[in-house]
């Protein structure tokens, strides 16, 4: 006695959902890897200059909450009220 033959599985049933997380998770990570291996590694300058580029993200606030503080501070003949405020405005902006 033989079993009974299963149907096919429809082309809906095997293709992957594209609404899955999963499936768009390793698919943007095939394409990365696949632009990795066209590219090539990034070269020692331009990681270099991305660091340079987040730290004058964090300083150039800091620097322009100094710079205002300390002008509100003399213009308004107070201690170092203003300044230390925008240095912290600038620090966690």
């Amino acid at each position: 006695m033989t079993a009974p033959e299963q149907p096919l599985p429809s082309k809906s049933e095997t293709e992957p959902d594209e609404q899955d997380s999963l499936v768009k998770g390793v698919r943007l990570h095939g394409e990365r890897h696949q632009r990795s291996l066209r590219e090539g590694t990034p070269s020692v300058a331009r990681q270099l200059a991305m660091i340079g580029v987040l730290g004058w993200i964090i300083v150039v606030p800091m620097l322009v909450g100094l710079f205002v503080g300390h002008w509100l501070d003399g213009w308004i003949k107070h201690d170092s009220t203003f300044l230390r405020r925008f240095i912290g405005l600038g620090r966690d902006h």
